[in-house]
């Protein structure tokens, strides 16, 4: 039924130049003639324009019409204006009642009238409102297309309406396919070419096209078809324009969206639905483009007033429609103002808290009405803006009832989601809630940052409930850890997403303070203090940010992550921060905790003990039942019976027990089996689950079987397996108790290293490495690397050690397996850099025990290590070539060795040390020294030495030949310059010769030519009467005229021609001026010379006898 501007089949041809223009072209006449048969001169004239023209009842047209035997044309008129004034079931029934005067083809164009009637019909309803209705209307348009057809099956109107069925069922795809079939069939007509021979372009079909990509999602595509229309037809109806606005907003540019719709417009200033789609879209701007809340009101005042202007017009257009009383039976009108004005109306009374109105809104113009044209997604959102107002006005149970029906309408409606999930948690059904807003990421926008951080305190909020039901729960310690450390990790993923999405869109808002609250506490539980530290940094930074007073206890928490990660200045800083900031008004006790934290970092920093004691008496004073504070001072005084007497008070007290098991191992009269009778008494009679007890007695197995490997070279291995078990067990026992004791887990991975497996005590000391940082797990690692032959990761773990290392004593312990390690790849690559570094780390080991009271056993064991390196780097050091070694390193080797030498002497005469040695051993050492390493040593020291001078030798030989042939190179250099310097100089006075020459001959040549023309001038004055008969007798014979030029004076130029064949070179000097004549016309040798005199010579002559023709040629002169 659609025509344009343009051909009558929809192909462009010529634009019209106005908007106005092309609409006055798209409507149908307005008014009608029919002529009377009974009557030539009398006419029957109907205006559409008059309402009263537009009969009720159309079978009052049919006796008219078929009386005057009108054709099909005046049948579809009056039905098209029906149809244009609303009154489409008129129009269906009059042209319904031509079929009964139309048969056959003739019926062809009408039935495709009635078809494109009933797709207007189901076009009023909404597509996925549940209408059996627009079904009916659907099904009867295809039935009148398919008579259509019949008769007209390649008639671009049924072309489009069976395109445009599809379109209205949702078959998408067909409706695509069919696109293209029909499109080839255009163009394959040879009727339908236009300019070069080029099929036409059928706007339609490229609209229908566009507009089905577009319900499939392919926005990109049908942006480009609908700016395609653009170009082919800027005036169409409807304005491409909107469909390219649809498809930017769809694509995420907002900004080209709006201006597209303001291009429409301008264009066309009365598109209501235009209008209402750039206020959506200032809507939009105003919630997420405002920076803060001063422009927000203003944005939201101006958006209401323009939300007024429409609400104004609609009304307006409503009235309209009321006064042409659009009535259809079979479809009743629902709204009286359009669907999208009522929701901006329902979220504008939300926000000013008129709750009531906004479900008034929902209740009267949409509630028993979801069976019209209403889209569902606008009644989804309808009843969650009437949910959200129950929420507040605590209906949830009724709020419930409408996100349900929201969601039933749309299930992406997030808004709704939300809004259950908020009900939900409400009625604290927790997992329910988590579930809703899992399903809102999952589903709808993974990047929302509401949705995240609602996820990770719900998940934080589970994650304290399942902690408070494990003290009930039949799992296993395992199965628990397990359990609450998934919920633990998903919470501490929401949350940092959500931290992540804030940051990436700062201008929205700033991130929840609580957010770093939480994630805080999560790592705390993980013993995870870096990133306690982290976020706890980051709460002050956005507190100062916002210029807001930071309370106590974020500096006290900060103080204690610090603590924890060893960090005591920072931590006493923010203790001292906390305690200056604490109110003096609150109860003691926080104060005091403060104030024990103080303390507690000082000690760690070294600061007196007796001072630490006497600030621990006077918190004492302040609360004498603190059983922390009398605890702590027992431990500092190292007071073994003050700690006994609070066990004693305390008998159940674990922290108490296992401070006194501390205390008795640091005792000077220690006793190995008291700690273990205490250990096994807290165990069997106070608490199985006492993890400290469980530890320590673990500790002592191991340290059995290493006493046990250390005193025996063949251990009973019966036991030492038996001993590492009850370990193991222990650890475990530990473990189950609490899965995050890295002490535990440490024990465990050194039990997995005493039984040989050291790929599964590896990596247990590798997740062990972060939690504890300190020198035992990275000692315990480099063994176990050094185990499977991983020697460079076993030596930087070694050198971790050694940073982490504080006394002497430790850093010489590391030193020694360090050495060990460089000797174990000495013997793995040969390499002597290896042997090297053993033996310097053997040195700085000793260095650091000597002269210092250290255990004379491991002082002895050092200098054995080096009795043994010493001897293995001379062995090695000897057979190296000359080139790889120098006298200096030899001689340092020679004067340690020697020094080796006498402390093997003086030992031998010491019985106490003697006890460390073997005195057979050592005595081979002495001997293998002296008769062999040490004249070896010698030998190679003097061959090298022998070696260093013949090398030098040879260099300074080589030196003195260099620079004799530097010197002769460069006297050869110099004899060549002079000679070529001569040569120049002699071509040069040649080249000088040559150009006076050259100049004494042109200067010849133009003395002889002036001398010629004095000639000539004499001869005229004495001859010219002579001449004169001559002369006329010449003119009489028509040879020369009196008017003709004279010749004089063009020898000149004829003789400079001749000269050298080049005009620009042929400009000849005169007399007593300078030569202009470059070197680069002189030749380069005598020859050449003489043949330019002898050419120069000849052309004089030449000029001479062509002058005196010339002067006999002369006319007379007048």
């Amino acid at each position: 039924m659609s025509t344009s501007n343009n051909s009558t089949d929809g192909t462009t041809t010529n634009v019209p130049q106005s908007y106005a223009e092309y609409r006055s072209l798209m409507q149908w006449p307005s008014t009608l003639d029919i002529p009377l048969l009974s009557s030539e001169d009398e006419i029957v004239n109907i205006d559409f324009k008059q309402k009263e023209s537009l009969l009720d009842n159309p079978e009052d047209f049919i006796q008219l019409l078929i009386e005057e035997n009108c054709n099909k044309s005046y049948w579809l008129t009056i039905a098209v204006n029906y149809v244009k004034v609303g009154k489409i079931k008129e129009g269906i029934r009059l042209i319904e009642l031509s079929l009964k005067e139309f048969q056959g083809s003739e019926s062809a164009h009408l039935h495709t009238f009635l078809s494109w009637a009933y797709l207007d019909l189901a076009k009023l309803t909404s597509k996925d409102s549940n209408n059996s209705f627009r079904e009916t209307c659907l099904k009867k348009a295809e039935f009148h297309l398919q008579n259509s057809i019949q008769f007209e099956p390649i008639w671009i109107g049924n072309m489009l309406a069976t395109i445009d069925i599809f379109y209205q069922k949702g078959e998408y795809d067909k409706a695509l396919e069919t696109i293209q079939l029909f499109t080839k069939a255009i163009s394959s007509n040879p009727n339908n070419k236009g300019a070069n021979n080029q099929p036409q372009k059928n706007v339609f079909f490229i609209l229908m096209k566009a507009k089905l990509l577009y319900q499939k999602g392919n926005y990109f595509g049908a942006l480009k078809l609908f700016q395609e229309l653009i170009i082919l037809n800027p005036l169409l109806i409807p304005d491409p324009r909107i469909g390219c606005g649809l498809c930017y907003w769809q694509l995420g540019d907002f900004e080209m969206a709006i201006n597209s719709w303001e291009r429409v417009l301008e264009l066309d200033p009365e598109n209501f639905n235009v209008k209402i789609l750039l206020l959506l879209s200032k809507y939009h701007s105003t919630i997420n483009d405002s920076l803060n809340d001063e422009q927000f009101i203003e944005n939201y005042t101006s958006n209401i007033k323009d939300l007024q202007k429409i609400y104004e017009l609609n009304k307006f257009i409503l009235q309209e429609q009321n006064d042409r009383s659009l009535e259809i039976p079979e479809f009743k009108q629902v709204e009286e103002i359009q669907p999208n004005i009522l929701i901006l109306l329902q979220m504008y009374y939300y926000f000013i808290e008129d709750f009531t109105t906004v479900i008034d809104i929902y209740e009267k113009k949409f509630e028993n009405k979801l069976e019209t044209q209403i889209s569902k997604k606008i009644t989804s959102i309808s009843l969650c803006w009437a949910g959200r107002a129950c929420f507040v006005l605590s209906d949830l149970k009724k709020a419930l009832k409408y996100f349900q029906q929201s969601l039933n309408l749309d299930s992406k409606n997030g808004l709704s989601l939300f809004g259950l999930g908020q009900i939900q948690y409400s009625d604290s059904f927790l997992d329910e809630a988590i579930l809703t807003f899992e399903t809102y990421c999952t589903k709808i926008d993974k990047h929302s940052i509401e949705a995240n951080y609602v996820l990770g305190c719900l998940m934080a909020n589970k994650l304290i409930s399942t902690l408070e039901l494990n003290t009930k729960s039949k799992d296993t310690i395992v199965g628990q850890y397990l359990k609450t450390d998934t919920i633990r990790m998903k919470a501490i993923e929401y949350l940092e997403t959500y931290i992540k999405l804030v940051n990436i869109n700062k201008r929205s808002q700033m991130v929840s303070l609580k957010a770093y609250v939480i994630l805080s506490q999560l790592y705390e539980q993980k013993n995870m203090f870096e990133k306690c530290i982290f976020y706890s940094q980051k709460i002050i930074e956005q507190l100062n940010f916002l210029k807001n007073e930071i309370n106590w206890d974020i500096y006290n928490n900060l103080g204690c992550y610090y603590f924890a990660s060893a960090k005591y200045l920072l931590a006493k800083e923010n203790f001292q921060l906390a305690f200056e900031k604490f109110p003096k008004d609150k109860e003691d006790t926080l104060q005091i905790t403060i104030e024990y934290n103080l303390i507690r970092t000082g000690e760690e920093l070294g600061e007196d003990t007796s001072e630490a004691i006497s600030k621990y008496d006077d918190l004492l004073s302040k609360n004498p039942n603190s059983l922390s504070l009398k605890l702590r001072k027992a431990v500092l005084a190292k007071d073994k019976q003050s700690i006994e007497k609070l066990m004693e008070a305390n008998p159940k007290n674990l922290e108490i027990r296992s401070i006194y098991s501390w205390m008795i191992k640091v005792d000077k009269s220690f006793d190995i089996v008291e700690e273990i009778n205490h250990n096994k008494t807290t165990l069997e009679k106070v608490s199985d689950k006492d993890s400290h007890a469980l530890i320590t007695l673990g500790n002592i197995y191991i340290n059995i079987c290493r006493k046990l490997k250390r005193d025996s070279h063949n251990p009973n291995q019966l036991k030492l397996k038996t001993s590492y078990l009850k370990a193991l067990k222990l650890y475990r026992n530990a473990l189950n108790l609490d899965p995050h004791n890295v002490y535990a887990a440490q024990g465990i991975a050194i039990v997995y290293a005493g039984l040989g497996n050291h790929n599964e005590a590896l990596q247990i000391l590798r997740r062990c490495r972060d939690s504890i940082n300190g020198k035992s797990v990275f000692i315990n690692l480099a063994q176990e690397l050094t185990e499977i032959k991983d020697y460079v990761k076993a030596i930087d773990s070694y050198n971790i050690a050694l940073n982490k290392s504080t006394s002497d004593v430790e850093k010489a312990d590391v030193l020694n397996l360090l050495g060990r390690v460089w000797l174990l790849r000495f013997f793995k690559d040969g390499s002597l850099d290896f042997i090297v570094k053993a033996v310097e780390s053997n040195q700085k080991a000793i260095d650091l025990v000597t002269g210092n009271n250290f255990n004379e056993k491991f002082a002895m064991d050092l200098q054995f290590n080096k009795i043994s390196l010493y001897s293995m780097l001379i062995s090695k050091i000897v057979k190296l070539p000359s080139v790889e070694r120098s006298v200096e390193k030899l001689e340092t080797i020679l004067v340690e060795s020697e020094k080796i030498v006498s402390f093997i002497e003086s030992t031998l005469g010491n019985a106490d040390l003697m006890k460390y040695f073997q005195e057979k051993d050592l005595k081979h050492v002495l001997t293998k020294y002296k008769e062999t390493l040490l004249e070896n040593l010698k030998e190679i020291i003097e061959e090298q030495k022998q070696y260093v001078a013949a090398l030098e030798k040879r260099l300074l030989d080589a030196r003195e030949y260099v620079e004799k042939q530097n010197l002769l190179e460069t006297q050869e250099k110099e004899e060549q310059e002079r000679i070529e310097r001569e040569l120049k100089e002699k071509e040069l006075a040649k080249y000088a010769k040559l150009q006076e020459e050259a100049q004494r001959l042109i200067e010849e040549r133009q003395d002889l030519i002036d001398d010629e023309d004095d000639k000539v001038d004499t001869n005229n004055d004495g001859d010219e009467e002579f001449e004169g008969d001559d002369k006329s007798a010449k003119n009489k014979n028509g040879t020369k005229t009196a008017g003709e030029p004279s010749k004089k004076r063009k020898r000149k130029s004829a003789i400079d021609d001749d000269e050298d064949g080049e005009g620009e070179e042929n400009v000849k000097p005169k007399r007593g001026k300078k030569s202009t004549l470059s070197s680069e016309f002189i030749t380069d040798s005598d020859e050449n010379d003489e043949e330019l005199v002898l050419s120069e010579h000849e052309e004089d002559n030449q000029v001479e006898e062509e002058e005196n023709l010339e002067e006999d040629e002369k006319p007379e002169e007048e």
